[in-house]
């Protein structure tokens, strides 16, 4: 079982870090469950500062919740027909209220996102139930809009220390595991702020009768505020280690449907075995079934089963690890999209055209 999951706080009070930020949540709460409306909750900051945590905490208040991620409802139709119903019916529970998450507020973006953020805003002023939003980037200007017609709370990073006193007086203790000091605060600092990175890295050297050791920690790398696709993919299709491979996947905040496309177009440049290649393509298609599931039924704990098929699912696949460099090279049906972008846009043009005519 991931730490992170195992720790996860349960209260306010356990949540480390942004003090402040979580009286004025609390605040919200209480009024909510008064009967006093208020505007939705906007919780903006990197990764591993808490936003899922709180919201899932915040869920915990009310009798019944949904959780949608934002980035996958992108057009006007689709949001107001998923979100928009939920935010203007109540709990099945009695007249009791139904809280709306939405995760990936800046997720939205692209053609294919046309009267996604009007849609949002739209569903914002008109619901009647609490909404809590998160997003990751506080300057984005997608979020410009959005944050006019919320309550926005700017998540700060965790601090060193605070982070370095949860992994000794949560994790460890519980555990059972000590370790020293000063290799534990080098982590703490290293982590950049962010909590889940430090957990999710602490998890991977010390469990098993694994050491927590300068060595050990200077052969890590170096975390900064998100692990790129390349890096995942990468990870994917070299390590042996599935927790390695779960942490690299949780620490990437990539789409990760784009992500299981990278693995797929890369799997036979770095598999050689025709039995290693069919297993890892049996498992990332196990991967894609489970994305179909959870956009079908909008239930995004499928998620989890497709991240384990696409990561621990194809990095178990190899025998061995093969000691060669393979460059990790982008979706080939990318590089044809883009080939074809203005033969497609022509294309569009005339229909929309015969459209009005029609």
């Amino acid at each position: 079982m991931l730490w992170t999951d195992k720790y996860r706080p349960k209260s306010f009070d356990d949540v480390v870090g942004n003090v402040k930020q979580k009286a004025i949540i609390k605040k919200w709460v209480e009024k909510w469950k008064n009967g006093e409306p208020q505007p939705p909750l906007l919780l903006i900051g990197p990764a591993g500062t808490g936003k899922t945590t709180i919201a899932h905490i915040i869920a915990d208040e009310f009798s019944e919740y949904i959780e949608l991620n934002a980035s996958d409802k992108r057009s006007h139709d689709l949001l107001m027909t998923t979100i928009g119903e939920s935010a203007n019916t109540y709990s099945l529970f009695g007249n009791n209220r139904k809280l709306i998450i939405m995760d990936e507020v800046d997720g939205i973006h692209g053609t294919n996102d046309r009267g996604g953020t009007k849609a949002l805003n739209k569903i914002i002023k008109e619901s009647k139930q609490p909404i809590v939003m998160m997003a990751n980037d506080f300057y984005s200007n997608k979020l410009t809009t959005i944050k006019k017609n919320a309550q926005v709370i700017k998540m700060d990073k965790i601090k060193s220390p605070s982070i370095n006193k949860f992994l000794r007086d949560v994790v460890l203790k519980n555990e059972g595991i000590e370790v020293d000091k000063d290799v534990l605060m080098k982590l703490s600092k290293r982590s950049s702020g962010d909590l889940r990175s430090a957990v999710n890295t602490l998890q991977a050297l010390v469990e098993n009768g694994g050491e927590l050791t300068e060595e050990a920690l200077d052969s890590t790398s170096q975390k900064d505020n998100t692990s790129t696709i390349f890096d995942t993919v990468t990870r994917v299709l070299k390590s042996k280690n599935p927790e390695h491979v779960k942490c690299s996947l949780f620490e990437n905040n990539e789409d990760p449907t784009l992500v299981m496309e990278y693995i797929a177009e890369n799997i036979p440049r770095e598999y050689e075995s025709n039995r290693e290649v069919q297993k890892a393509y049996e498992m990332n298609s196990q991967a894609d079934l489970y994305f179909g599931r959870t956009r079908s039924s909008q239930y995004y704990g499928y998620w989890k089963y497709a991240s384990d098929f696409m990561g621990v699912g194809v990095s178990t696949a190899k025998r061995d690890t093969y000691r060669k460099y393979s460059k990790v090279i982008s979706p080939m049906a990318f590089s044809l999209m883009g080939r074809t972008r203005g033969k497609r846009a022509l294309r569009d043009e005339i229909a929309s055209k015969m459209e009005e005519k029609m």
